[in-house]
């Protein structure tokens, strides 16, 4: 947006009809705000290991796997009664009336899809 931005303040000089050396002037100048700010605005980060890569996307997974499960069930994770740890450091909040609901289902979740 903001190479746009310059382009566009670069361009505003050259309105309808412009002298030729005005319009190369504005383009030229516009070029190279562009470079510029392209230059500046990108920044280059280290790449994580694919290991780390592959155990996140596991995790998500079985996370939204295990969310799905409960919400087939009719249990809203959203509430902020009853926190039921699903190891791993997780845990997940819901009513109290679906506690024990909720603790079998993820029982079953995590013997079919144990934690590697």
């Amino acid at each position: 947006m903001r190479i746009r931005r310059s382009v566009n303040q670069a361009l505003a000089k050259v309105r309808g009809e412009a002298d030729e050396s005005i319009a190369s002037e504005a383009d030229a100048s516009a070029k190279s705000r562009t470079k510029r700010l392209a230059r500046e605005a990108f920044k280059k980060r280290r790449d994580q290991p694919l290991a780390v890569v592959i155990e996140r996307q596991k995790t998500e997974r079985s996370w939204r796997a295990l969310k799905g499960a409960l919400r087939r069930a009719g249990i809203i994770p959203s509430g902020t009664d009853v926190r039921i740890d699903v190891g791993g450091g997780f845990g997940i909040f819901v009513r109290f009336e679906d506690a024990s609901r909720a603790r079998e289902i993820i029982r079953k979740f995590l013997r079919a899809n144990p934690p590697d």
